[in-house]
Order: structure tokens, then sequence, then C-alpha cells
């Protein structure tokens, strides 16, 4: 099942707040515009794709468009956030199961 991070950087390769979804939907719901106009957040999935977001003004009006697509980079901010909040990346685990690990939709 893929899954939706959110990352709250202004740094694309900086895992600073990782909030994981189970689809775009609640993205949308726990997203702010004033947040996306300033450009706070990058979304991406687990399956390496990340996405561009445009705010239609108002809360839940968002419209997404992917854009580039890198599994090793997404890896990386997983791992990197697992370990900040000391819960550490299972090698064991699917890319999937270890987002999991950080919490669902939100």
């Amino acid at each position: 099942m893929t899954l939706y991070l959110v990352n709250e950087s202004r740094q694309i390769d900086c895992a600073n707040d990782l909030s994981v979804y189970s689809d775009l939907d609640q993205v949308s719901l726990a997203i702010e515009p004033i947040d996306v106009e300033n450009n706070e957040y990058f979304i991406f999935d687990t399956d390496g794709q990340f996405y561009s977001i445009k705010s239609g003004g108002s809360f839940n009006d968002f419209s997404y468009a992917k854009t580039v697509s890198d599994v090793s980079l997404v890896r990386k901010l997983i791992l990197d956030y697992l370990i900040v909040i000391g819960r550490g990346y299972d090698k064991r685990l699917s890319l999937e199961e270890n987002a999991a690990r950080i919490g669902l939709d939100g």
C-alpha cells in the first residue's frame, strides 16, 4: 500500500517533521493553505514520487501534480526521521512498513 508523507521543511533533503497519511485526501485535511503558499511542505509517497502542491485558497482545497521520482531520497528521509524520533530504520521491513512506524494519518 502506497503511503503519502508530508515533510514540513524548507529543504527537500532534510527530514524536519514527517507525517504519514493513507491518501492525498488525508494530506489535504492536515495541511494549511498559508504554509503551502510559503513553500513549507514537501509531499512524496513511498513509491518515491514527489508532488507539487497548489492551494485553492481554502482548507481542503489543494491540487497535486507529480514531479520527480527519487526512491533513495525517500528512503533517506524516512531513515533519518525514524532515527530522530528514536525508532530506527528496520531493514527487515519494507519502506511502507517503516513509514507507517512514524504514525499513520498525522
